[in-house]
């Protein structure tokens, strides 16, 4: 097993740690007990489009509708994907690109409202932070996709293991060293 793949499995057993960590408005809303992780191969345009491998996709129940169709819904049918990028070259120049044709081929594919992260492991990109991609036309914004990114080396080592959490420890050794 390589190092990508040990790293994504410390995230799905640490999953709720993630959350917990990097997005805590976040987690009350989920029962992290009936997290499912879904097969990330997904098809551009079926049955002969391109195969597109995703790092992480999991389907998570929700406390809450996540928006205005779940409110419909009964709460047995509130789930929630959260699909999560594992970013370690050492420039970002593609993501935005592929996060918006990750996020229409999740959303198509299984239907549930989408959170997309990015865990950036090797830039420096300020910590947490919102990003996004627009697509315009002309001077019009026709699609604008937000997601959140995790810069980890923008984070403060001394913080994330001060919160006691078995991951922030884990993931400080990529972090900012201020002692």
């Amino acid at each position: 097993m390589d190092h990508d793949q040990k790293f994504k499995h410390l995230i799905q057993d640490r999953f709720s740690d993630l959350i917990a960590l990097f997005l805590p408005d976040l987690f009350n809303r989920f029962d992290f007990d009936q997290v499912e992780w879904l097969n990330k191969e997904l098809f551009t345009s079926p049955p002969d489009g391109e195969k597109i491998q995703l790092d992480l996709l999991a389907k998570v129940k929700s406390k809450l509708p996540a928006n205005d169709t779940q409110q419909a819904l009964p709460p047995e049918l509130w789930y929630v994907l959260i699909f999560i990028e594992i970013e370690s070259p050492t420039t970002s120049l593609s993501i935005k690109r592929r996060m918006l044709l990750y996020y229409f081929l999740v959303w198509f594919s299984y239907g549930y409202p989408v959170l997309p992260i990015v865990l950036f492991l090797n830039l420096n990109k300020n910590g947490i932070h919102k990003d996004h991609i627009e697509l315009n036309f002309f001077e019009e914004v026709v699609l604008r996709l937000e997601y959140t990114g995790i810069g980890v080396k923008g984070l403060d080592a001394v913080e994330y293991r001060s919160k006691g959490i078995p991951l922030g420890y884990a993931l400080s050794i990529l972090m900012k060293q201020s002692e």
